[in-house]
């Protein structure tokens, strides 16, 4: 998957059978939902989108406080 695909494309799931036992029996988020989320409420608060960066053996997310760009983690 590539970073233009994060919050669109819905990946394999590494244990289905885990997944939906998990949705069934407790109060889990909603697959898929976590990535469209943030950035909804970053819009909502007046805040740019999180950049999102695959680097050579990390997933990076950069949120930023404010319309300046400066960063918090």
């Amino acid at each position: 998957m590539t970073v233009d695909q994060l919050g669109i494309a819905k990946p394999d799931l590494r244990n289905p059978a885990l997944a939906v036992m998990a949705e069934a029996l407790t109060d889990v988020e909603n697959r898929y939902s976590g990535i469209p989320t943030m950035r909804n409420e970053m819009i909502a608060f007046g805040l740019p989108e999180p950049v999102f960066e695959n680097r050579r053996n990390e997933f990076v997310v950069t949120f930023f406080n404010d319309s300046d760009n400066r960063n918090i983690y």
